[in-house]
């Protein structure tokens, strides 16, 4: 286990529970650590990884247009994905004004 993460052992199951409490301070230290990451990263790196992130967000959102939608087709699927990306673009700038 990471620093700051507490554990409780229950003796008659040898179970191990992480209290939420820790999770929650893992998961920040962690996010702390990808913020720094990205801070010391060069231009090139910052442009590749945004393509990557495009990319496995759309490999996520495709399958969960497939999930939701069983019955499309790939077209219709590739529709829906832009429908959606054009919808998340006008609410990201109602954000920004």
């Amino acid at each position: 286990m990471g620093a700051g993460v507490k554990t409780k052992v229950f003796p008659r199951t040898q179970r191990i529970i992480i209290v939420m409490d820790d999770i929650a301070e893992l998961c920040a230290s962690i996010d702390r650590e990808r913020i720094q990451r990205a801070r010391r990263s060069s231009v090139e790196q910052k442009v590749l990884n945004g393509g990557r992130l495009f990319d496995a967000v759309r490999v996520r959102m495709i399958s969960g247009i497939r999930w939701q939608f069983p019955e499309y087709d790939e077209t219709q699927v590739e529709a829906e994905f832009r429908r959606r990306l054009r919808l998340s673009r006008r609410l990201e700038l109602l954000h920004v004004e």
